[in-house]
């Protein structure tokens, strides 16, 4: 009788070690497949900026601003749905260190495009480009800040999907370890986060809805048709 229970408790613990093993190596394939997806994702994207970059230097040699503004746009749009999938992907399971390096090569991405779009609005300045720059922190360990920037999140979504292409939405994680967009927050001033800026204009740290937003897009607008007009 001792000896059949002993065989039970061996029988179980090895099928609960090979379901176990299983779903571990299960766990490694669906992710393995993920960030596949995610880096075929990104060396297409980081072609197609690269040739946005490229048109934007041409501009002083006849390149058409509003080639190069569609372009911008559709690079920027592309790259935003991209990195909505891989945010689905991250709220689906762990956060590994694949993950992190894969989120912060697109937060060079988005970098790259920030900066690109501040070259275009100097050499194109009577082109009308709302942006709209989300900046916040990667994985916060403080539940308050976790909610507040799901908040802004849903809020700039909306947004977005409001909008379409009059906005060019750009959510940066500022704690990406990235030299470049350290030097873009110091030139922008930008103290505390999650903080948005509207048109390399307005820094705002208060986010109640879309129409806050609207209401500095136009503000900034109205600014710089003032200007051009003066």
């Amino acid at each position: 009788m001792l000896g059949n229970k002993k065989n039970v408790f061996w029988e179980a613990f090895l099928i609960a070690t090979v379901i176990f093993i299983l779903g571990l190596l299960l766990g490694l394939f669906l992710e393995s497949n993920r960030l596949q997806s995610v880096n075929d994702f990104y060396s297409q994207a980081e072609v197609s900026l690269l040739d946005s970059v490229a048109l934007s230097h041409s501009i002083d040699s006849g390149t058409d601003c509003n080639n190069m503004v569609s372009a911008t746009i559709t690079f920027a749009d592309n790259i935003y749905s991209e990195a909505q999938l891989l945010e689905k992907y991250e709220d689906s399971g762990k956060i590994t260190d694949s993950i992190k390096i894969a989120h912060a090569k697109y937060d060079l991405l988005r970098t790259i495009l920030w900066q690109n779009l501040i070259t275009i609005k100097n050499k194109c300045p009577l082109t009308s480009v709302n942006t709209v720059v989300y900046l916040y922190e990667y994985n916060p360990s403080e539940l308050n800040k976790k909610a507040q920037e799901d908040v802004w999140s849903k809020i700039l979504q909306n947004l977005k999907a409001k909008e379409a292409n009059n906005v060019i939405l750009i959510p940066i994680a500022v704690n990406s370890n990235l030299a470049s967009l350290d030097e873009l927050v110091k030139r922008f001033n930008v103290t505390e986060f999650p903080a948005v800026i509207i048109n390399d204009k307005e820094v705002l740290y208060n986010l109640q809805s879309t129409d806050d937003i609207e209401a500095y897009i136009n503000s900034t607008n109205s600014k710089n048709m003032s200007a051009k007009q003066a």
